[in-house]
């Protein structure tokens, strides 16, 4: 199941009616896990999160400020402090009976981005020449990162260095950055100009 991924991919496809992300542990190549959101990418609706050997098997929802198990119970919180630069947003994952993980930004992307935000360009430039960064840490160290690759297709690699992380709140948060960043994706912009026109 999905609580033992260690370094992972994401990679999302776009469509008109829904977004699907395919979530494969680092050096194999078929998906551990699948996500599908109804909708065109902005809907702000969960995500149904499958596993199992057919990916059929529902494991969880994940929202950008939640994500519940396959019972629908909640498993922890999202919090985020928008701020226009995405490096300079106050990210904390509230996961029950865990407690608080901070996230921070980290390495030669977040100089870029914070460079760039410093002088009022669009952030979303910063997709396409530097990665995004994020590690979340708690009282006894690091427990997670995440970044987001640089260019303008958003693929997102994980890495959970303390086991007792729920993935599905990492997921969460790949949905906040997935709203957050990657205006640019031309397959974003195509799913758009597909909704407004209907179906063919």
């Amino acid at each position: 199941m999905i609580e033992s991924l260690g370094s992972f991919g994401i990679t999302l496809s776009y469509h008109r009616d829904e977004t699907v992300w395919e979530v494969r542990e680092e050096g194999t190549s078929a998906p551990a896990a699948r996500v599908r959101r109804p909708g065109p990418p902005e809907a702000k609706v969960p995500c149904e999160v499958y596993a199992g050997r057919r990916l059929d098997e529902f494991v969880g929802l994940v929202t950008a400020r939640d994500a519940a198990g396959p019972d629908r119970a909640l498993v922890g919180r999202v919090h985020s402090d928008a701020h226009p630069n995405p490096f300079k947003d106050q990210i904390r994952v509230d996961q029950f009976g865990l407690g608080i993980l901070e996230g921070k930004a980290t390495g030669l992307g977040s100089l870029v981005r914070n460079s760039v935000g410093r002088f009022n360009f669009d952030s979303t430039m910063g997709d396409l020449v530097a990665p995004l960064t994020l590690r979340f840490s708690g009282p006894e160290g690091v427990a997670f990162e995440l970044t987001r690759h640089a260019g303008a297709l958003t693929r997102f690699d994980a890495k959970v260095t303390d086991p007792r992380v729920n993935r599905l709140l990492v997921l969460s948060v790949v949905r906040l950055f997935e709203l957050k960043t990657g205006g640019l994706d031309p397959r974003k912009l195509r799913a758009r100009m597909g909704g407004l026109f209907g179906r063919s």
